[in-house]
């Protein structure tokens, strides 16, 4: 479906749309700005709504309640207002504090959306809005509905944001109308990992401002006095809960060390905590569960280096190496040592790719684990439990994103 200045239309419609998609942005942009309050004030009915239990169908079958409580916070007035306020310094068309220097929106931002959290492609349209611009949007193949349905829904609550969002769910393999989207913005908004990153800089022109938002790597580490079965639980509970799917998710776990019988003795004491927690959520789906123990098995048969611990729906392997990789996601990590000291020197080369360390250490030992980290690239530490926590006022990985949608321009601004 499509999500056309507040219309639903057919797939099928694609091509006629975009095709009259341009004069109807000079349009809207002829209308001059949209005013920032309008767009606080249509997510903050709509957070009110959320609140009040109006969408408890529609969100209940994707979200869970914390991450609904989540939304309508990060919805309200309150967190909006100073969203622009910490990000910008003032509103769209205002001036910056003691200059004569304004914000002004981009214009138009295709958004490339990713498919790896519910809701995220309607929330970075919302912070396109909150900076001004028109929205295109071309959502993940694996799309539940739920960004239709919510935008939807916040056009319902304020009609005249409607000519500042476009939705389309046109394949990746149609390159032909992912072009004419392109070729309208000012600039893309890619949410997704190398290859995506990589199509997306062949398909803008040099014109057009990129503004990714690439996969990121995050990773546990934890030092062995400050290791407890409480910690153990609350980190496994993350990386089922999870399922090792966000950029912010624990992808493997670290341990201060350089002996591999230290390994093998965690894992021997984290499979069965990591098992207990498997068991309280719902198992991956059947064709998940069958590609995974497919890897697992081709592993066992062709890798010699590491040891393979095997629970219930989970796995850890313990390997000698101090590589940061991907995991093979729901609950099956490798375990690596690395000591404090090699820190920088091991993790630098993945500088554009850290994201978020779940640090487990001893108070007096947190300052110092911390500076490593962040000069070696990563952009949050924190402790496991709080890994993907979204603070309502958080970067996105390391940069404010209302930054990235403006312009500073010099001169009078007529609103």
């Amino acid at each position: 479906m499509i999500l056309y200045g507040g219309e639903l239309l057919e797939s099928s419609q694609t091509k006629q749309a975009l095709k009259d998609l341009y004069p109807k942005i000079l349009s809207t942009l002829k209308r001059g700005l949209l005013p920032s309050k309008v767009v606080i004030m249509a997510c903050h009915q709509l957070s009110k709504r959320i609140i009040s239990g109006d969408y408890q169908e529609l969100l209940g079958e994707f979200l869970t309640e914390e991450q609904i409580a989540k939304a309508a916070q990060m919805l309200s007035a309150e967190c909006l207002v100073s969203k622009i306020r910490i990000e910008l310094g003032a509103a769209v068309g205002e001036c910056l504090p003691e200059t004569s220097h304004q914000i002004m929106p981009l214009g138009v931002l295709f958004h490339i959306a990713a498919g790896n959290m519910e809701g995220l492609p309607a929330y970075s349209v919302i912070e396109g809005l909150l900076a001004g611009n028109i929205n295109i949007v071309k959502l993940p193949a694996a799309d539940s509905g739920l960004t239709v349905r919510l935008l939807q829904e916040l056009i319902r609550v304020e009609p005249k944001i409607k000519d500042y969002i476009y939705v389309f769910d046109t394949p990746s393999s149609h390159l032909e109308e992912l072009k004419m989207m392109a070729k309208m913005a000012n600039g893309i908004v890619v949410w997704g990992g190398d290859e995506t990153i990589k199509s997306v800089r062949n398909l803008a022109s040099v014109d057009t401002r990129l503004i990714e938002w690439g996969h990121r790597k995050s990773f546990t580490y934890l030092t062995k006095e400050a290791i407890t079965d409480q910690v153990l639980m609350e980190l496994a509970t993350h990386i089922v809960t999870t399922k090792q799917l966000l950029c912010s998710s624990c992808q493997g776990i670290y341990l201060d060390t350089d002996v591999i019988e230290e390994l093998e003795s965690f894992c021997e004491r984290f499979l069965p905590i990591l098992e207990n927690a498997v068991a309280k959520e719902e198992p991956p789906a059947i064709g998940t569960r069958a590609q995974i123990s497919i890897l697992l098995y081709h592993e066992e048969l062709t890798e010699t280096k590491g040891k393979l611990y095997r629970g219930k729906h989970c796995s850890l392997k313990a390997l000698p190496d101090a590589e940061l990789t991907s995991s093979y996601t729901h609950a099956n990590m490798w375990v690596r040592g690395l000591k404090r000291t090699d820190i920088i020197e091991k993790l630098h080369k993945n500088k554009g790719y850290l994201q978020t360390v779940g640090l487990v250490c001893q108070e007096k030992e947190w300052n110092e684990l911390s500076n490593y980290f962040f000069l070696a690239g990563a952009t949050k530490v924190t402790v496991p439990k709080y890994m993907s926590y979204m603070d309502v006022l958080e970067t996105h990985d390391g940069e404010y994103p209302l930054r990235r949608y403006v312009r500073i321009v010099n001169g009078r601004v007529l609103s």
